[in-house]
């Protein structure tokens, strides 16, 4: 930044109009009441045929039958609603973990404050790739261009110049909240913040409370409502066979209600919106923030990570290792060079890490860039483009100019004035330092006359820098752990051909036979036959642009591969929004970057995320065994009384009775299953992509089928045991038959242990969710089979030890052998077990 005779507010100035004004915030839409949370469960068709079961019994004058219905519709409620009152408290908690800063002027120093601390009349320093914080009058620029597409909708960037006259209204003298610098840097006044901001008008005009709804949620509300019209058509089957046949017509109107609201999981939504918000509370204490819910499925479904090198890859820390000059005499015009040619600030440990790394080899040579810089100050500069990959600095030498050009040494070796053998020889010195795994830089300068000479011609090479950026610890072996789950890593650098090759194979990324693609031929226009070729095993890509990871990733979708994609930088935006997941990086990326991915990396680690791609892979395998959970234990309730209802007209369980289960027993294992446990990168060597499965495959379906069918014969089985055998009058008989039906079903949480686990020691049997949630829907059943009000509500009698014998350790041994016995070679959601999650195929 160039230095200004501006002072800016005094800091008790910036703190009264703060209090004045109000934070620098544009306020999203608050969450949902608590009224509106409890009017979303009303609005279920659950509680619909709750409230019209109780409205039947109170019809028929048992009054007390409708008075435990109406208790069973507000448990329900305010299970449903305290679940999700729960959820959407974390996932808003959530948002506020990315806290923003901005450069400002205050007291005449330059400080780093929160975005949401800046106040009206604050002087705020923007640069390349950042977000302007606050409308405002342009006091001083360089090279300044805005992109203002979120405001305008024209995607072409405006160029923006300082206001001759302060105050002035001039649209290329202002900048506005939202619209993000393309080139060059800026000093404004802010004359609006907040809401009182152009966006923050707008944001009121469209500001609205819905709630962002995932594909995920989408899918398991449609399953919902799709159910809902199977169980109709069941319980109206149930009405007509009863018609028929003469049956109690009011005993099976009742059993037909109570069975259509068992068919229909009212808590999918819930369980999705519970799993969500768990999962992206463990990826935020894993460093990986949220920005979009609907990522986190897709995540999941990762088959291609694109990677750029420098700070991801590698420590992100660049030291000079190797300098190459043509002439001795030429290392002082070098080392001046690089001191001028610099925009980082040792001191404060801020910039590019590149050119810290040049300062920092400066200081070892007792060459203070501060004063090589007061020397010759900086008249002009030309920052570093993508397509030039190279920058210019302009500085006054007596009457003329000298210009010191920094960038990609083939680039430099171009422009340079040299002969044929001369470009050639710099070429090679260049290959051969890269080839060692180093990052070359090259530089250059020139005399001009004028300062708005060119600055890219004839010019004279001073030397290569060639800087080392070691591997993080720990990457190569992730890196392996990727590619034996099915992830394709793909690296794409802007360094040259030899240094990105050599540092791919140090990695594990690629071998001595893999071919390196060019950002050059990463631009031709290729048929899709020929992409294919190209980018099918290719795993390196160097001299990248931008525009080239746009490219790159489009090749790689029309492939057919799910592509989460890394970045940084403003020009980065397009490819991050293009991939199918975004991630920015925390520490080194842009704001523009970093507000237009879908995940934002706070350490900026590799590792993050590869364990972002497992969380998202647990989520959905969470959500899927709670689902199939679910629908198994329903469909055990509904073989059960469904076909005793149409066969012999005489159902083993009571409407209560089986309202009370689906409360029970269905919902709080459900959950727990839904929570699930931590992912580790461990679980990437056991599962694959699930490639944006459908939520429920065959393999799911033939779960759901398998277990409704044990478990109902189970019930089926003690029932009649019970009543012909043992000889138990009706009421005993079907007791025995509401307590086997619960306990198998609150067993059959165990059968979704993770694959290749012990039934004695596994994930669920360790989980202290999973353990609360069967231990408590046991206490409730225990207490309704003892207190003689349950009694009498449930229709249920005492039982005996034997009894007790009988319910609990029928369901178990059959469930259990039935699930040790389960085929290893089984399918799971369209893969080998061996890349199984759970032994229950889901």
């Amino acid at each position: 930044m160039a230095n200004s005779n501006h002072v800016g507010l005094s800091e008790s100035e910036a703190e009264h109009r703060l209090q004045t004004f109000g934070p620098n915030q544009i306020v999203s839409a608050p969450p949902p009441s608590n009224f509106e949370l409890v009017a979303r469960q009303l609005k279920n068709v659950v509680v619909v045929l709750l409230f019209l079961a109780a409205l039947f019994s109170a019809i028929n004058q048992d009054f007390v039958e409708a008075a435990a219905v109406l208790l069973v519709l507000v448990l329900n409620t305010l299970i449903g609603f305290a679940m999700e009152k729960r959820a959407l408290i974390a996932l808003h908690s959530l948002k506020n973990l990315t806290q923003k800063y901005s450069q400002v002027l205050r007291d005449s120093k330059t400080q780093k404050i929160p975005t949401s601390a800046i106040v009206p009349d604050d002087l705020v320093y923007v640069r390349m790739g950042e977000l302007v914080p606050a409308d405002g009058v342009l006091l001083e620029s360089v090279d300044l261009s805005v992109d203002e597409s979120s405001l305008t909708g024209e995607s072409v960037p405006v160029t923006k110049h300082a206001s001759d006259i302060g105050g002035s209204s001039d649209q290329e003298t202002v900048v506005y909240t939202g619209s993000h610098i393309v080139t060059g840097w800026a000093l404004l006044q802010t004359t609006k913040t907040g809401m009182n901001t152009k966006l923050g008008h707008i944001a009121k005009l469209t500001q609205s409370a819905d709630e962002e709804v995932t594909p995920l949620e989408k899918r398991l509300s449609q399953l919902g409502k799709t159910l809902m019209w199977v169980s109709a058509l069941f319980a109206g089957a149930m009405v007509l066979v009863s018609f028929i046949r003469e049956s109690d017509m009011v005993l099976m109107i009742k059993t037909s209600i109570a069975l259509a609201i068992a068919t229909i999981p009212e808590s999918l939504p819930i369980i999705g919106t519970i799993a969500l918000a768990r999962g992206v509370s463990r990826m935020a204490k894993k460093n990986a923030l949220v920005n979009r819910l609907s990522s986190i499925e897709t995540l999941g479904a990762t088959s291609s990570i694109v990677t750029d090198k420098t700070g991801t890859l590698t420590e992100g820390r660049m030291d000079v290792q190797e300098v190459f000059l043509a002439r001795e005499e030429d290392r002082e015009l070098l080392l001046r060079a690089m001191a001028l040619n610099n925009n980082s600030d040792l001191s404060t440990k801020t910039g590019d890490t590149l050119e810290l790394g040049l300062l920092r080899y400066l200081k070892e040579k007792s060459v203070l860039q501060q004063t090589v810089c007061q020397q010759y100050a900086r008249a002009r500069e030309i920052p570093f483009q993508s397509k030039t990959k190279m920058m210019a600095t302009f500085h006054r030498q007596n009457e003329n100019y000298f210009v010191t050009v920094k960038g990609a040494p083939e680039f430099l070796i171009e422009r340079a004035n040299l002969n044929a053998e001369g470009k050639d020889f710099w070429s090679r010195m260049n290959l051969e330092i890269a080839g060692r795994g180093l990052r070359v830089i090259g530089f250059a300068q020139k005399e001009v006359q004028d300062v708005n000479d060119s600055a890219f011609s004839s010019l004279t090479m001073l030397g290569l820098v060639g800087l080392v950026d070691p591997p993080r610890k720990g990457v190569k072996s992730t890196i392996e752990l990727c590619q034996s789950a099915g992830i394709r890593i793909v690296m794409a650098s802007g360094d040259q051909p030899a240094t990105a090759h050599s540092i791919a194979k140090e990695l594990g990324i690629a071998n001595s036979e893999s071919i390196v693609v060019t950002g050059r031929e990463l631009s031709e226009e290729l048929s899709e036959k020929s992409t294919k070729e190209k980018f099918e095993s290719a795993v390196v890509f160097a001299r990248v642009s931008p525009e080239n990871k746009l490219r790159l990733v489009e090749a790689l979708q029309q492939m057919g591969e799910v592509v989460a994609m890394t970045g940084d930088g403003v020009n980065d935006a397009p490819a991050l929004k293009k991939a199918d997941v975004g991630i920015a990086m925390g520490i080194r990326g842009t704001q523009v970057a970093q507000e237009v991915s879908d995940i934002v990396l706070k350490d900026d680690r590799f590792e993050t995320i590869v364990d972002a791609v497992a969380e998202g892979r647990n989520i959905f395998h969470n959500i899927r065994r709670a689902v199939t959970y679910l629908l198994s234990c329903n469909l055990s309730e509904v073989l059960v009384v469904g076909l005793t209802s149409l066969i012999t007209g005489n159902p083993p369980l009571t409407a209560m009775q089986i309202l009370f289960l689906n409360l029970v027993t269905d919902v709080f294992p459900a959950i727990a299953l839904a929570l699930g446990s931590p992912a580790s990168r461990g679980d990437l060597a056991t599962s694959q992509p699930h490639m944006r499965a459908s939520l429920l495959q065959k393999a799911q379906w033939q779960v759901i089928v398998k277990y409704g069918l044990i478990i109902s014969g189970i019930c089926l089985g003690v029932y009649y045991y019970s009543h012909y055998i043992l000889e138990y009058d009706d009421m005993r008989a079907r007791t025995m038959a509401f307590l086997t039906l619960a306990s198998a079903q609150l067993f059959h949480i165990y059968t979704f242990r993770t694959q290749r686990r012990a039934l004695w020691n596994n994930d669920i049997i360790k989980s202290p969710t999973a353990l609360l949630s069967v231990a408590f829907c046991f206490g409730l059943i225990v207490l309704c089979v003892s207190l003689p009000a349950t009694q009498k509500v449930l229709s249920l009698s005492a039982v005996s030890m034997f009894d007790w014998a009988i319910i609990v350790l029928t369901p178990l041994f059959a469930i259990f052998a039935a699930n040790a016995l389960q085929i290893r070679g089984s399918k799971f959601g369209g893969c080998k077990a061996a890349a199984s999650k759970s032994t229950a195929g889901v």
